[in-house]
């Protein structure tokens, strides 16, 4: 299956995370706590446990678990880095 992109994301589902996270990835950018693409998922993913959002097992959680591997964590983390870095060099 070929993947578009959506509204400038690389899928819907990077596009969706974005927008429940955004303003946090924001936050922790400009805090200069950004990490990386791996620890975005892992916050994300830790998100989502800690408010019992995420399944543990049945056709919920495998849903779950396939959109989220469908996410560019790389194109999250490079977007907020950039404009992390383009207010710092305001």
């Amino acid at each position: 299956m070929n993947r578009r992109e959506y509204n400038g994301w690389t899928n819907y589902e990077t596009w969706l995370v974005n927008m429940w996270f955004g303003d946090i990835f924001a936050d922790m950018a400009n805090e200069g706590q950004l990490g990386g693409a791996d620890y975005l998922q892992e916050f994300v993913e830790e998100m989502l446990e800690a408010d019992g959002s995420l399944p543990q097992s049945g056709f919920a959680a495998d849903i779950m678990n396939a959109a989220l591997r469908e996410v560019d964590w790389e194109d999250i983390y490079d977007h907020y880095y950039e404009d992390a870095k383009e207010e710092e060099d305001a």
